[in-house]
């Protein structure tokens, strides 16, 4: 499934090429598995993606009022006016997968589950101010006299989970139950590499 939201908005003085314009996509795809093995033994699994790709273009007019270069001399004439772009991607993904299985002999009754869970987020940004445009109308980043300021940001984030259980009665009676549970948080560290902080339960 695919979204895309668009929103522009212009300045009321229809003189002045101000504009501030917003864009958003949004890619989702889901997939399930249902797999009965036999009649005591069932396997799930789900997969789910989502990307992001927010955009967003302010133009500030060289006539207008708001530009960054206020009262400029002349020297600097050819500064006046502005250009934001902001834009980015962000994925982020989540698998899982758990076998179930259950079965009643005589006295016995066993219940046991395992599964694991991971997920995946990411996401990187771009900021980068243009100053200096002719007029209104040449708002390209191609005509701007100069990229006053550029930034990028970035970030990485991946968790992995696990998930035992057993559960056995005889004769309805007697009860055992048994737990497991592990999370693992993989943090970003120089090289490219990964660090994992665990936690049992």
């Amino acid at each position: 499934m695919v979204v895309q939201n668009c929103r522009i908005i212009t300045t009321p003085t229809m003189s002045l090429g101000n504009y501030d314009f917003n864009k958003y996509d949004e890619f989702v795809n889901n997939l399930r598995l249902n797999w009965y093995v036999t009649d005591y033994l069932t396997i799930k699994g789900q997969f789910s993606v989502t990307k992001q790709s927010p955009k967003r273009e302010r133009f500030i007019d060289p006539l207008s009022a708001q530009v960054s270069v206020k009262d400029a001399a002349k020297e600097d004439q050819h500064l006046v006016g502005d250009l934001y772009l902001t834009m980015g991607d962000k994925v982020r993904w989540d698998a899982n997968a758990f076998v179930y299985f259950q079965r009643a002999m005589q006295k016995h009754n066993i219940n046991f589950a395992v599964g694991i869970n991971v997920l995946s987020a990411q996401s990187q940004s771009y900021n980068t101010h243009y100053r200096g445009f002719p007029s209104g109308e040449l708002h390209s980043p191609n005509y701007a006299a100069e990229v006053y300021s550029s930034t990028k940001s970035e970030s990485l984030s991946r968790m992995f989970s696990g998930v035992a259980s057993l559960n056995y009665t005889f004769n309805n009676i007697y009860l055992l139950r048994l737990a497991l549970m592990v999370h693992l948080n993989l943090v970003p560290i120089r090289n490219g590499l990964l660090s994992g902080v665990p936690a049992w339960v």
